[in-house]
């Protein structure tokens, strides 16, 4: 709340305003920046879509906006697990995720709401992998090609980028693929995530995991967050770090991918794909490592994703 407390403050009139986009009598501003009240999730969303509007009006640098869920949660979030998904000005989010650390050294990234029958594991013996977990194996396996073990993939940590610094993973979250609607996302699922602001036309919210020696990491001009900081021991952390980066050719990537995994769907006689059908691609980087992206297989359609 500080930082709407900040913005209403600056400018005379601007609680009257915001009381009447939220269409809530001016009280309640008064009541949620004092701390006896609190808004509601639809209305601390759209509270995120007016303060990212005029941070992108207002700077030159922007800032990419966030909805905790709790105080006196702070971001970065330094205790884990985080949990976390993006949100457009419409209260359409991604999959809530969530990424956790071990003290032995490892760290893990599986989807909350969907999706859950899979997720990324990066061993600390360097061993890194994507595919079902056991239980999700169990459940899916009769989809698989015969003789097909859980893993979609396994590869070796890939090498620094920086003295101390692997760029280990990323999310990806192209705008136009965001398609969870209100309605779908159940409280319990949904509990303690943080709602991270989607990125403007023509970028794309990336959530960029970093394994590090020490706390602290520099970055190149642009609008960055961090989102958390886990330790991992023997001084070394996993660093959520989230940017808006430029599309470039991943929407045509996405594009493609769709259309290859819809063509191998009709010839396995699974057609049509389910309206509101959504799907996840790994992808790989020259520099080793890896990334994630969904996509909304109707193309022309917003739903929620049930991959």
């Amino acid at each position: 709340m500080q930082e709407l407390r900040t913005w209403v403050d600056a400018e005379y009139g601007r609680r009257a305003d915001l009381a009447r986009e939220l269409d809530v009598p001016r009280q309640r501003i008064t009541d949620w920046l004092s701390g006896r009240k609190a808004p509601t999730l639809e209305q601390g969303l759209t509270i995120l879509a007016i303060l990212a509007k005029a941070k992108l009006e207002s700077m030159t640098r922007p800032v990419i906006p966030v909805i905790q869920p709790k105080n006196p949660q702070v971001v970065p979030v330094l205790n884990g697990p985080v949990r976390f998904a993006v949100v457009n000005s419409e209260a359409v989010t991604s999959n809530s995720w969530r990424c956790w650390a071990e003290q032995k050294g490892d760290v893990y990234i599986a989807c909350r709401d969907n999706f859950k029958e899979c997720k990324v594991s990066l061993h600390a013996s360097g061993s890194w992998q994507m595919g079902f977990t056991e239980e999700g194996y169990k459940k899916c396996s009769h989809l698989l090609p015969e003789n097909r073990i859980r893993h979609w993939q396994i590869w070796p940590k890939p090498l620094p980028i920086a003295p101390d610094v692997v760029m280990a993973f990323k999310l990806l979250f192209p705008s136009s693929e965001l398609a969870v609607l209100p309605a779908k996302r159940r409280a319990a699922q949904w509990k303690d995530t943080v709602l991270i602001g989607a990125a403007p036309a023509g970028y794309m919210t990336v959530v960029n995991l970093f394994i590090t020696k020490g706390q602290q990491l520099n970055f190149d001009p642009g609008p960055t967050l961090c989102l958390a900081s886990l330790d991992m021991g023997n001084g070394r952390r996993a660093q959520l770090i989230v940017s808006w980066n430029p599309e470039g050719d991943t929407i045509k990537l996405i594009d493609r991918a769709v259309s290859e995994v819809l063509d191998m769907a009709k010839k396995a006689g699974k057609w049509p794909p389910p309206p509101q059908g959504y799907g996840y691609a790994l992808g790989q980087h020259p520099e080793g490592w890896r990334f994630l992206v969904g996509a909304r297989l109707n193309r022309r359609n917003e739903g929620n994703p049930n991959p």
